[in-house]
């Protein structure tokens, strides 16, 4: 066994799992003494010429536990670990710094918590650098918090050396603390894609990452999209409800209102570039762009009996689109129907065919025939939005080009041939139903009033 000083940078403990009661003894060997235990399971604590430590995990099994129980007046015990003393959730690399304590994982309180601190965190868990996450950027988590006033001076190894309130939190904000780590120093370079299904993402720091929805219009979409080469772009937001935009697979929340005034040809020439200072990052939406290099998104009625009603086309550069009622039920259409309308400058407004799905289809197809270029689908309102822009969707461009994470019915985990063939009817149903907007099928029609 080697023995560990507690304050050495180290992210692993060993516990050992008694049997018995608590005892207020301590087991002592050639000047070693063994920290009495007083939770099962708990970390095995060591004290050598009154340094306190711990037993590194190289090696360590059931023998060396039972011995140490027994040094300690148990009757046996089982060995387990090792034990992340400091981690990070939900990544290697990234998340909420949650800190072993007694018998749960601890988090740390965001107030106060610096770059410093950071970097006491990622030191103990093998990185250089670190950079403070603020704040509770990663979700709900089910731990408390417990350590508060983290103070760091920039030399510590991890971050249980820095100065901290325990248990007395003063957290009145009730956020935790997350961070990112990295071998190489932070900088102002940063990396930016648009993804074919128009979500944006960054990389910065080694960690790829995401912007926040908080304030984010069309402005910061055109200098992303003059940034990528374009004339300008139009704002749209995905939902963040779904298994592809889960904390996880969407990374550091990098950046929020980042206040562009869209005169600027790069992102990092925005007012406010604050990498990890987020405050609390929008849950429910996440930022995508529709670049265009002639004119942006427009909206209008087409096709009708008089202006008030008709189709509901949009416009970007040369193409037109429908918007795609594949999902919805008749209420959720009446409320799409009406923020429509207000968008467009009127009171109110409804649905223009209210009979059955068979028949306003037919009645559809038969007034405004023809075929769009791309559909706005997916469409999730509240119901009181004054506009679609205020509402999560996805824009579908290309009747076979479906990006990655359309279709959520997929065969991962399947393992026999029932299971493939269940699997691979339903994804194609779902595909045939996808390609009915194509179809002229399930498009918009409204009625508005002033």
């Amino acid at each position: 066994m080697i023995f560990q000083n507690l304050l050495a940078s180290t992210s692993a403990l060993l516990v050992a799992l008694v049997q018995l009661g608590s005892m207020d003894v301590m087991g002592s060997s050639k000047g070693i003494k063994v920290l009495p235990v007083d939770l099962s399971p708990s970390i095995v604590y060591v004290e050598k010429d009154g340094i306190k430590g711990f037993i590194y995990p190289e090696d360590w099994d059931d023998n060396d536990a039972r011995v140490m129980c027994k040094q300690l007046g148990y009757k046996s015990g089982v060995a387990l670990g090792p034990w992340d003393l400091v981690r990070l959730q939900p990544n290697a690399t990234f998340g909420a710094i949650q800190v072993w304590d007694r018998d749960n994982y601890r988090l740390v309180c965001a107030e106060g918590f610096d770059d410093l601190a950071a970097q006491a965190v990622c030191r103990s868990l093998g990185f250089t650098y670190g950079k403070s996450i603020c704040c509770s950027a990663f979700g709900r988590m089910e731990y408390s918090i417990v350590y508060s006033n983290i103070n760091c001076t920039g030399i510590e190894s991890s971050i249980l050396e820095c100065d901290y309130v325990k248990y007395f939190a003063n957290c009145t904000s009730e956020h935790y603390a997350s961070v990112a780590c990295s071998n190489n120093p932070e900088n102002e370079e940063f990396e930016l894609k648009i993804h074919q299904s128009g979500k944006v993402t960054t990389r910065h720091f080694d960690n790829s990452g995401f912007i926040c929805a908080n304030d984010f219009d069309d402005t910061e979409a055109t200098v992303i999209c003059k940034e990528m080469g374009y004339k300008g772009g139009s704002a749209y937001f995905h939902s963040r409800h779904t298994k592809y935009s889960t904390v996880p697979l969407l990374g550091v929340p990098w950046l929020a209102n980042i206040a562009c005034e869209g005169t600027e040809k790069y992102l990092g020439k925005c007012g406010k570039i604050n990498w990890g200072s987020v405050g609390t990052c929008d849950e429910n939406r996440l930022p995508a762009v529709y670049c265009y290099n002639k004119t942006g998104f427009s909206l209008a009625l087409v096709n009708g009996a008089d202006k008030d009603n008709g189709l509901v086309v949009f416009t970007v550069d040369d193409k037109e689109g429908a918007i795609c009622l594949r999902d919805s039920v008749t209420e959720e259409r009446q409320k799409l129907a009406a923020i429509v309308c207000k968008q467009l400058g009127y009171r109110n407004g409804g649905l223009l065919l209210n009979g059955t799905d068979a028949e306003n289809e037919f009645t559809a197809r038969k007034l405004f025939p023809g075929k769009s270029d791309m559909f706005i689908t997916k469409i999730k309102c509240k119901g009181n939005e004054s506009s679609l822009a205020e509402c999560t969707f996805r824009i579908l461009e290309g009747r076979y080009d479906f990006p990655e994470d359309w279709i959520s019915i997929t065969l991962d985990g399947c393992q026999n041939s029932s299971c493939y063939r269940a699997r691979s009817y339903n994804r194609g149903y779902a595909f045939l139903n996808e390609l009915s907007c194509w179809a002229g099928k399930r498009r918009l029609v409204v009625k508005c009033f002033l």
